[in-house]
């Protein structure tokens, strides 16, 4: 299982927007593109990535807002692109409220958890 990114750090945002578009460059036929955060538990806890988390959603507001920014800057430069992200349970049990999702994000749930405490898994 991989470890999360620090999706608050705008060092992290940068070097990531910076790489997909490259990959989008590099392979212009392609219409979609996967930005699905990595596998696991291990989310970042520093405190500006878990200020960005409300209570009731989890993980949800740091991973969308996150996602988001990306979505933004490959709109601006290749608006017929779209961004794939898997939403598992901790990101999609309660949307964050007061985040609108890009137009060229597409989210696919995936509704499973890891076990970890205060998750409700479905079976």
């Amino acid at each position: 299982m991989g470890v999360h990114l620090c999706m608050s750090n705008p060092e992290v945002v940068r070097i990531a927007t910076e790489r997909l578009l490259k990959w989008i460059e590099e392979q212009p036929e392609r219409i979609y593109f996967d930005i699905s955060p990595s596998d696991g538990p291990n989310w970042c806890i520093c405190e500006n990535c878990r200020a960005q988390d409300e209570p009731e959603t989890r993980y949800a507001g740091r991973v969308w807002k996150f996602n988001n920014q990306l979505a933004k800057a490959v709109k601006a430069k290749y608006p017929d692109k779209k961004l794939i992200s898997l939403s598992y349970t901790p990101c999609s049990e309660t949307p964050p409220k007061n985040q609108k999702l890009m137009d060229n994000l597409v989210v696919l749930f995936a509704p499973y958890c890891w076990g970890e405490q205060g998750v409700r898994c479905i079976r």
